[in-house]
């Protein structure tokens, strides 16, 4: 993997650091499937490593549309690391009821 794009640096791509929920739907997107089907395009998916490997002249392309729906997928989805158990407490509200943290959702839209 690492060989080819020494060789050929505008023929292949490997893009790095996809969530593994987002990669099957990455798989199963239209745009990505028409592009795979083309005779000048290709894309390995690792669910596990979080990577897909692109190559050929419709590289451009395929990132884009991966970058895009990264984008989506990221607005929609996100992760709070929380310094203790108290501060996960205080999120939760009162008697661990979710009264605060919906608050929050119901108000940031």
């Amino acid at each position: 993997v690492q060989m080819l794009p020494f060789y050929l640096p505008d023929g292949f791509f490997m893009l790095e650091g996809l969530p593994q929920e987002v990669v099957n739907e990455i798989k199963m997107d239209s745009g990505i499937r028409y592009l795979m089907a083309k005779p000048d395009c290709a894309i390995s998916f690792d669910r596990i490593q979080g990577t897909a490997w692109i190559c050929g002249v419709h590289r451009e392309a395929v990132q884009k549309r991966i970058g895009e729906m990264l984008g989506k997928w990221e607005s929609e989805h996100w992760e709070q690391e929380l310094e203790d158990y108290g501060v996960a407490m205080w999120l939760l509200g009162p008697q661990s009821s979710g009264q605060w943290l919906h608050r929050m959702e119901t108000e940031s839209g």
